[in-house]
C-alpha cells in the first residue's frame, strides 16, 4: 500500500474511533507496528494528528474534556439501565470495589437495598453518594484529588491500596472506551494503576459502559475485554463492535429497557 493511501486510510480510521493504539491501527491496515510508527510521526509534524504513547488521537478530538457536571448527565438514562442490571450481581454481604466514574455512581441507589455491603472507592462522588446511604459501609481512599474526573490518583493512592489486606468480590469499572483489540482504556495514566490493583483483588470483574464508548481507544490500557467476566452496556452500543468484542472472548451484556425489551 502506497504512503498517500496507507495515511489516507489512518486518518479515516483515526477521525471514526477518535483514539486509537498502535496495535489496532496495525491490524486494521493490515501493516507493522513500524510502519504505524513512522506513519503517526510525519502525519503529526504535518498537523494532522496527536501522537500519544502508545498511539494517537484525532486532532478534532483534542479538545478541553467537558466538566464532570456536564458527563454526568451524559446518557443518564442508560447509565441507570446499566447499573440496575449490574446490581443483579451483588449479593448481601459482598465486598465490592467501585472504580471512580460517572456510570459507577449510579450503581450506589441500585444496590441500598443490599444488605451488609462493604464498598471501596477512588471515586469522590461515589463516596459523597455512599453518605447518603449509612447501611453501606464505605472505605474511601485517599490520595492526590483530580477535580476533572472526581477521583483521587497517584502514589498515595496507589501505596494505600496496596497495604488493604482485603478480598472484594467484584470490581466494577470504568472506562472511557472499550473496543476488541484496544482493550478497555483510559486517558489519564495515573488511575490505571488503581482500576488493575481493584481487578486484582477482585473475585471477578465487570466493565461498566454505556453505548457511545464502544469502538473507542484511548492511550492507556486498563484491561484486555477478555479479562472481564461481564460487560454491561446498553441497546446504542454498535452491533459490530459488541460482536467484534464477542469474537474476542469478552462477554456483552445489554442492559435494555422494559420497553425494549
Amino acid at each position: 500500500m502506497i504512503s498517500k493511501l496507507r495515511h489516507r486510510r489512518l486518518l479515516q480510521f483515526l477521525e471514526e474511533r477518535k483514539e486509537v493504539t498502535i496495535e489496532s491501527l496495525a491490524e486494521e491496515l493490515n501493516i507493522s507496528s513500524a510502519t504505524v510508527r513512522r506513519d503517526l510521526k510525519e502525519l503529526n509534524d504535518l498537523g494532522l494528528v496527536r501522537r500519544l504513547q502508545g498511539g494517537a488521537v484525532a486532532v478534532s478530538s483534542v479538545s478541553k474534556e467537558a466538566p464532570f457536571s456536564v458527563r454526568e448527565t451524559e446518557h443518564s438514562r442508560e447509565k441507570k439501565l446499566i447499573a440496575r442490571y449490574a446490581a443483579n450481581f451483588v449479593k448481601d454481604g459482598d465486598v465490592l470495589f467501585l472504580d471512580g466514574g460517572t456510570t459507577t455512581e449510579f450503581l450506589i441507589p441500585e444496590i441500598a437495598d443490599k444488605k451488609g455491603l462493604t464498598v471501596i472507592t477512588c471515586g469522590i462522588n461515589i463516596a459523597s453518594s455512599l453518605t447518603r446511604y449509612p447501611s453501606i459501609h464505605g472505605i474511601m481512599l485517599g490520595g492526590e484529588i483530580h477535580a476533572d474526573s472526581q477521583t483521587v490518583a497517584g502514589l498515595i493512592s496507589q501505596r494505600l491500596f496496596d497495604s488493604f489486606n482485603v478480598r472484594c468480590d467484584i470490581a466494577f469499572i470504568a472506562t472511557a472506551g472499550v473496543d476488541a483489540v484496544g482493550g478497555a482504556t483510559n486517558r489519564m495514566i495515573d488511575r490505571i494503576p488503581l482500576k488493575q490493583r481493584g481487578m486484582q483483588i477482585s473475585s471477578q470483574s465487570i466493565l461498566l459502559a454505556d453505548g457511545s464508548k464502544f469502538g473507542r481507544v484511548s492511550f492507556c490500557k486498563i484491561a484486555e475485554v477478555e479479562d472481564f467476566a461481564y460487560i454491561i452496556t446498553s441497546a446504542s452500543a454498535p452491533l459490530k463492535e459488541t460482536e467484534a468484542i464477542q469474537a474476542r472472548g469478552g462477554n456483552v451484556l445489554i442492559a435494555y429497557d422494559q420497553d425494549e425489551a
